[in-house]
């Protein structure tokens, strides 16, 4: 399956097909225009909470959010960072005054390959995950949010500005004060960031 990032031009032409027809009340042109983006934005939520469940909760009043707001979607944009905007804005209320786990590759663990490498090697990439996931606790909603659509994600600052409705320059300076932030609090942990043999 080809990721968000790597769409075509025939793909987004089809994407922007499928919203007209959205917006016109064509429930199976919805159904496979949400189809096409739903694994990255849950990917989202669940990277902005840390939680199964209330990346569950965020993609279902999203959806809501989609529904009730579709008729008012500018189809002459593209859909994807319209639906991504939303997940945001439905993290961002969520998240606001509350501490919450990151879970930084998602909710469930991949099974150690010792056939490759060793159990060392294993438990200190375990270790560092999870320095990592405290770390990015400790980021301000806004670095956090920045960090995981450019770091992990992989968008562009181009990309994030759509979907966050931020300015390009704003977006950089807090992908770099997240960064810098992560990397004073991993240092101050004694952390360092290459797992054993690599």
């Amino acid at each position: 399956m080809v990721s968000p990032r790597q769409e075509t031009a025939i793909d987004k032409e089809s994407s922007e097909l499928l919203a007209r027809c959205a917006q016109e009340g064509d429930q199976q042109a919805l159904s496979s225009l949400l189809g096409r983006h739903k694994d990255e934005a849950y990917r989202v939520a669940l990277r902005m909470t840390g939680c199964a469940a209330q990346a569950d909760d965020i993609m279902q009043a999203s959806l809501e959010r989609v529904l009730k707001h579709l008729r008012r979607y500018d189809s002459s944009r593209a859909f994807r960072p319209w639906l991504l905007r939303i997940v945001i804005n439905q993290c961002r209320t969520h998240l606001r005054g509350r501490k919450l786990k990151m879970w930084l590759w998602g909710d469930r663990p991949e099974p150690p390959d010792y056939t490759r490498r060793g159990p060392d090697w294993h438990l200190r990439r375990k270790q560092l995950r999870t320095e990592l996931e405290h770390a990015l606790e400790q980021l301000s909603v806004g670095q956090r949010e920045a960090f995981v659509l450019k770091h992990i994600e992989g968008h562009s600052y181009e990309e994030i500005a759509k979907i966050t409705g931020q300015s390009i320059a704003a977006l950089k300076v807090r992908v770099h004060r997240g960064r810098r932030t992560l990397l004073e609090i991993l240092q101050t942990a004694g952390v360092t960031l290459s797992p054993p043999g690599e």
